[in-house]
């Protein structure tokens, strides 16, 4: 049986109808930017989407129909990511996309992306990769947005790097966060501190021993940011996500991120 051979674009991006004129074949849309159906500007839609730190329930639209979903991974972009599969697979399979939206609920985050770390404790803790200026101001006000006690990050910059965006991600981080603690992320040759203090330096906004803290030692700031979180607060650990070292002077030591949050959270006395 041969495959079926289409394309599948976001009707939301501005570059849609270029990639829809560049195929030749048929081309299947989704967004949410409109209901799907007739008259509509995708094949598959969403919309009444309601989003927390821990998923996002919506309702996928099609063809004048709907049906409530859930994505039981954090991030404003999952929705669009799990109506791209629906209408993938539907279309692979021959499908009604409807038929599909019960399993939404059953995919998987990558380890590290937006991931949750839930041992019982009374506030959220997200690993995420974001490391970047730009990824902080995409994540980091969404976070605040849902969440409603404080918000506390903890990052750093690497060594050998780009040294420009360190100021930076610091301005991101202090303008988007009620606390910020700054350590270690593959500082490699370079002196840790160092690093350390050009992110400071763009933390205008933040008052050193107070709500910006300055602490080498990943494992020990990652313990900090979590003795500080009350109920309702969230923890951002961003930079290292998936990766399974931290690069230093004397080359790599094995780290696992969402490993040392857990650990974290059971010297705090959570998932015993």
């Amino acid at each position: 049986m041969e495959c079926p051979r289409f394309g599948v674009v976001n009707a939301d991006d501005p570059s849609a109808a270029y990639f829809r004129d560049a195929a030749r074949v048929p081309v299947f849309s989704y967004g949410l930017g409109g209901i799907a159906g007739p008259g509509g500007t995708a094949d598959l839609g969403a919309r009444a989407v309601r989003a927390d730190l821990s998923g996002t329930t919506f309702l996928v639209t099609h063809d004048g129909r709907e049906a409530e979903a859930r994505v039981e991974i954090p991030g404003p972009f999952w929705v669009e990511n799990s109506l791209a599969a629906c209408l993938t697979v539907a279309r692979l399979l021959e499908v009604d996309p409807l038929s599909l939206v019960p399993h939404i609920k059953n995919l998987k985050g990558v380890k590290g992306r937006m991931d949750y770390v839930k041992l019982g404790q009374p506030f959220a803790v997200v690993v995420d990769y974001a490391h970047t200026p730009g990824a902080f101001l995409k994540l980091l006000p969404w976070v605040r947005q849902h969440t409603s006690g404080k918000t506390i990050v903890v990052f750093g910059s690497a060594g050998e790097r780009d040294g420009a965006k360190r100021p930076l991600q610091g301005r991101a981080a202090s303008e988007n966060c009620d606390t910020v603690v700054i350590t270690d992320e593959d500082p490699r040759g370079e002196d840790r501190m160092a690093i350390i203090e050009k992110i400071a330096a763009g933390c205008v906004n933040k008052t050193r021993g107070t709500d910006l803290f300055l602490i080498p030692n990943r494992r020990e700031a990652i313990l900090l940011a979590l003795r500080r979180a009350a109920p309702g607060d969230t923890v951002m650990l961003l930079g290292k996500g998936h990766e399974g070292s931290i690069i230093g002077p004397d080359g790599a030591a094995e780290w696992d991120e969402r490993a040392e949050a857990e650990a974290g959270l059971r010297t705090l006395g959570y998932g015993r």
